[in-house]
């Protein structure tokens, strides 16, 4: 059912990837250095990981809002 280098991938992390699980990634189980280490050395190339690095400041609105009240 899986390659042989599944499982040569994933025996560094037990706690992370689990072929026999569903879902077979799990995030919380090492730090975010290691599990992105370990997508690295994929052999076929199959997982890729991003980094979401920037950091998005409050944005300041310049605006007013008035609200006008009129008789019908």
């Amino acid at each position: 059912m899986y390659g042989n280098h599944t499982y040569v991938f994933t025996l560094p992390l037990p706690t992370v990837f689990d072929p026999r699980k569903r879902p077979w990634v799990t995030t919380e189980g090492e730090s975010t250095i290691a599990i992105v280490e370990q997508i690295q050395k994929c052999p076929s190339g199959a997982l890729s990981s991003f980094m979401h690095t920037q950091v998005e400041e409050p944005v300041e609105v310049g605006s007013e809002t008035i609200v006008e009240i009129s008789i019908n």
